[in-house]
């Protein structure tokens, strides 16, 4: 047999190609420095095809990353936005790249950035270049240890066995003419509940304030307990004791109460001086004035006109005086109180010139004050001066420096050159059933007008029953910058009466605003919060119609205001009235436009003469 013969074999291309492949496969999975380690170091085609493949994963490594914290990788810097890749925000303009891109702006035009805080950029997502490396294997999670068993449930907490404390506030007190007395109230534990009773009638349940009129002359007790959520009811009930004098005869009559009469030009400050408690001072025609001082009387002097006499008194002072009550007069130059005084009953009188009728307590200076003070009945009208107003000139009832247990009511109170009523932190005011009309005298003086001004807080403040037209006042109602509490403003008709708010009300604890209408006010009401004071509580706005603003809305709140009650069941012209049962948008239609008692309105509202 001859010898085999060999056949040459030679590798295609394309498979000596393949082979390189696997080769460099094998080497770069080797670990690093296993070909040094070995001592073969790679050569030739290998080693500049090695090199190529750690070139490669090194710029992938380096695109994907983020090394200025902007929200975009060094790739989409580089190619897409063209910003700088170490330099969080290209343009400085204050926004980071990433930012810019996201809200559409240009991260290289410092003239163009987001107009605000933008939201936190994400990056889109780029596939990746190669595969993620193996997920290392989850160690086995611990045994979860057992659950600690529940403890035992405490005793029940004794039940509430203890019984509020109940305080009368304030009310009447004292000897009064005045047949009326209204009282506030309050308990130790809040959420309570109360029960009222006058003299010896029946307890029936109440709120605070509660009123009472038609009051018979001679002594009453009212007494109030309070009860807790609990049911526990006070043992001991606050209780107040005043009594009600009667008035004297009114002025004009017989004359046969008179105890002395005088004529023109008499001294009627001795008069009143030496006059006996109960004296009744009667003054024929002609003028007077009087300026006294310690006429403390045990019981009350009258100083009136004689019958079908027409009296006229100019300015006068009842310095530290008691128990004076002037009736039926002509005041032409104002009356002033100064403190100690009490007991004083200004009375069915006129008064006109340069102010009505203004008291200081003395209180800063003396310690003392001005209280139980009744004026009633008088008619107050064009109050107007020249040249510097002083203290008083233009109002028409003032009240400060100590003050407390004021009632004015039944007056009318017309054309004044400033307030018609000012007050400074007064200690229980009641203003009632008064007419206030215009127009104003403010004219070029160098001064405010507001229909009732207090400043200062105040406790136990009543306006209820009055009647507004026309004042052309710059406020109605300011109730302004200081401590409140108990307020009630009830069935009050405002009609076209302020250039300003109808109504400023600062914070208080505890206001009822009710059944008021206020019709053509040029800015409405507000019930105003000072930051700097603590916030009110307990408000009850409601069943009030608001109509005819001139400007802003009928009726808003400012500040924590909103939170401070109840705003519901109101009526008004715009939308401004809140709560689920109030009327909004309201079309006004009236019966009258007197008494703008309000027709086909689904809620009783507003005013009732």
């Amino acid at each position: 047999m001859g010898a085999m013969k060999k056949i040459p074999f030679t590798l295609p291309a394309s498979w000596r190609h393949l082979g390189l492949l696997f080769g460099l496969i094998a080497l770069v999975a080797l670990p690093p420095g296993t070909a040094a380690a070995a001592g073969k170091p790679l050569k030739g085609k290998s080693a500049r095809v090695a090199k190529r493949a750690k070139v490669r994963t090194a710029t992938r490594v380096r695109t994907s990353s983020d090394p200025d914290k902007d929200g975009l990788t060094t790739r989409t810097e580089e190619r897409q936005t063209k910003t700088n890749p170490r330099k969080f925000d290209t343009d400085s303009d204050g926004f980071g790249d990433g930012a810019e891109v996201q809200a559409g702006t240009n991260p290289l035009d410092p003239n163009s950035s987001p107009a605000g805080p933008p939201a936190p950029t994400t990056e889109p997502t780029e596939p990746p270049s190669e595969p993620a490396p193996p997920t290392e294997p989850t160690p086995p999670t611990e045994p979860t240890p057992p659950t600690e068993p529940a403890p035992e449930p405490g005793p029940t907490p004794p039940a509430d066995t203890t019984a509020p404390e109940t305080t009368i506030d304030g009310g009447a007190s004292g000897t009064t003419t005045s047949t009326s007395a209204s009282f506030q109230f309050s308990a130790s534990e809040s959420g309570s509940s109360f029960q009222c009773k006058l003299d010896s009638g029946s307890w029936a349940g109440c709120s605070s304030p509660k009123g009472y009129s038609a009051l018979a002359v001679g002594a009453h007790s009212f007494a109030v307990k309070a009860t807790d959520g609990a049911g526990n009811t006070d043992a001991s009930p606050a209780t107040r004791s005043w009594t009600v004098e009667a008035e004297a005869p009114a002025g004009g009559g017989s004359g046969a109460n008179c105890t002395q009469t005088l004529s023109s030009g008499a001294n009627l400050s001795n008069a009143i001086s030496s006059a006996a408690g109960g004296a009744v001072i009667c003054l024929g025609s002609g003028s007077y004035s009087f300026n006294v001082t310690k006429a403390n009387k045990a019981s009350t002097v009258t100083v009136k006109a004689a019958a079908g006499a027409s009296p006229t008194i100019g300015y006068s002072m009842l310095n530290q005086a008691t128990s004076i009550r002037l009736e039926g007069l002509k005041f032409t130059g104002g009356l002033e109180a100064l403190g100690p005084a009490s007991k004083l009953q200004i009375v069915d009188n006129e008064f006109t010139g340069p102010f009505g009728f203004h008291s200081n307590g003395q209180d800063a200076s003396n310690g003392t004050s001005v209280t139980d003070v009744l004026i009633e009945g008088n008619n107050i009208h064009n109050l107007d001066y020249s040249g510097s107003q002083g203290t008083a000139n233009g109002y028409g009832i003032t009240a400060s420096n100590g003050v407390a247990r004021f009632t004015i009511r039944d007056n009318t109170i017309k054309s004044p050159a400033s307030d018609y009523i000012q007050f400074a932190s007064p200690e229980t005011a009641t203003i009632d059933h008064n007419t206030f009309l215009g127009p104003s005298l403010l004219g070029s003086h160098q001064d405010h007008q507001d229909l009732v001004q207090i400043f200062g807080g105040g406790q136990n403040i009543t306006f209820t029953d009055n009647v507004a037209r026309n004042t052309e006042t710059q406020e109605s109602l300011l109730f302004q910058e200081g401590a409140f509490s108990n307020v009630v403003i009830e069935n009050n008709l405002f009609d076209h009466d302020s250039r300003g708010y109808t109504c400023q009300l600062y914070q208080s604890k505890g206001m009822i605003f009710r059944n008021n209408t206020i019709v053509g006010s040029h800015w409405g009401c507000l019930f105003r919060d000072l930051a700097t004071s603590s916030a009110g509580s307990g408000y009850q706005v409601d069943h009030n119609i608001f109509v005819g603003t001139a400007e802003g809305g009928d009726v808003s709140t400012e500040g924590r205001a909103s939170g401070w009650g109840t705003y519901d069941y109101n009526v008004s012209e715009d939308a401004s009235a809140s709560g689920s049962h109030s009327v909004r948008n309201w079309k006004p239609s009236w019966i009258d436009t007197t008494s703008y008692t309000p027709v086909g309105l689904s809620l009783t509202a507003g005013y009732r003469p």
